[in-house]
């Protein structure tokens, strides 16, 4: 938890918060079948069965409070995207969740000022990697047949 709240301080003292899609603060790595991460004991006594249907090892962190905050955090940036909210808006939210998880009280953000230069960032909110957040994961068995058809974000121009 500690960490977690470093990595957030660390993000608001460098003026990253411009930087960072708050997806990326709640994503967990995905451990998929054949993973070298599977050669440590740290991540085998934390991972479960693998799960030939998902493809990957569910895993669960050793501080049960982790978890709950991934997922906390998972829905307030899908939450934010859906409202189309700034980062700073979302990671404000995220920050003040992350430390009432460890029972700590937030500090005050200071506002920082805006970037000077537009920060270019993908339009789809997910990383390769990282575990499908519940909105993402799909089964396989429930993939639709035919999928839409894909409409250039150029206004039809490629």
């Amino acid at each position: 938890m500690e960490s977690y709240l470093d990595l957030l301080r660390v993000l608001h003292a460098e003026s990253l918060v411009e930087n960072v899609a708050p997806i990326q603060l709640g994503i967990r790595l995905l451990i998929p079948e054949g993973s070298r991460l599977l050669e440590l004991d740290e991540v085998r006594r934390n991972v479960g069965p693998f799960d030939a249907e998902s493809l990957f090892y569910p895993w669960k962190h050793p501080d049960p409070r982790v978890d709950a905050l991934s997922e906390t955090v998972q829905a307030i940036a899908a939450e934010g995207d859906r409202r189309k909210e700034s980062r700073p808006m979302v990671f404000e939210r995220i920050w003040k969740t992350a430390h009432a998880a460890a029972g700590l009280s937030a500090p005050l953000l200071q506002t920082s000022q805006a970037p000077l230069a537009a920060i270019p960032f993908l339009s789809e909110p997910w990383y390769c990697c990282a575990e499908p957040t519940r909105e993402q994961f799909v089964s396989l068995g429930q993939v639709p047949t035919k999928l839409p058809e894909a409409v250039p974000a150029t206004g039809g121009c490629v």
